[in-house]
């Protein structure tokens, strides 16, 4: 869906430069095993493709080069520094309560995670007004729905990312278009869910929120209250990361 510009996605500035998708300042905070496996996989609705496997070190291995300098260094950082100490109670397992500032901080800061991340897939399914619009505005975007979890251990994946695409030739039978995308993150104890909805006729087969996530966008709760969540294993992570658990078969 990008239209394959060479300027910065957010402003258009070049040059553009790599950065990674989890800053460094947060990826620093997450819990350190002396060596762990990194994986790149595709999710779609045939299954799971692993598309690239390694051994690392440091939980920041995922990189792109899609922003400028001034971007990296100026409102993305500013972003990221804004949830950094609740980022670090969080990953380590650390139950925290938000407040609507809070949350809204949140809310943007798993905005510009999603579209950081969308180059490192291999079919670019971005939508560059996405990008311009929250560089502008910095707030989640609209026909967006943005969530959060905790586990209650240790996952196999001290930092895990995937996407899921729903094609509207699944439900409506019409061209192959995204409808929209689920994209998931664990990093340490913490568990971020965002769909960007990229068709208006999407946005109604969204579903209600389970009860294993939280809800920060659209219509949030004045307070949310991240201990009060029951904590989720590697196999609750599979499933809210599932099209048919974010959203609601159209009828036949």
């Amino acid at each position: 869906m990008n239209d394959g510009s060479e300027g910065c996605r957010y402003c258009g500035r070049t040059p553009r430069t790599k950065e990674h998708a989890l800053a460094k300042q947060l990826a620093e905070l997450l819990p350190q095993p002396v060596s762990m496996t990194a994986e790149r996989i595709q999710l779609d609705s045939d299954g799971e493709t692993l598309l690239s496997s390694w051994t690392t070190t440091t939980p920041a291995s995922v990189v792109v080069k899609d922003f400028c300098t001034m971007c990296n260094g100026g409102f993305m950082n500013s972003i990221d520094s804004a949830i950094k100490d609740e980022f670090a109670q969080l990953v380590n397992g650390s139950p925290i309560v938000l407040d609507g500032p809070a949350i809204a901080r949140w809310a943007a800061w798993a905005t510009k995670q999603a579209l950081s991340y969308q180059a490192a897939y291999p079919e670019d399914l971005s939508d560059p007004g996405d990008y311009t619009r929250f560089y502008g505005l910095q707030e989640p975007l609209p026909h967006s729905f943005i969530h959060l979890g905790r586990s209650s251990a240790p996952l196999p994946w001290v930092h895990f990312h995937a996407r899921r695409p729903m094609w509207l030739t699944e439900l409506f039978g019409e061209e192959r278009r995204c409808g929209l995308q689920v994209w998931i993150a664990v990093y340490g104890h913490l568990v971020v869910r965002v769909i960007l909805v990229h068709e208006e006729q999407a946005v109604s087969l969204v579903m209600a929120d389970d009860g294993r996530l939280v809800r920060l966008h659209p219509d949030p709760a004045t307070e949310v209250d991240l201990g009060a969540l029951p904590p989720m294993d590697e196999r609750h992570v599979a499933e809210v990361s599932k099209l048919s658990a974010v959203i609601r078969r159209a009828a036949t």
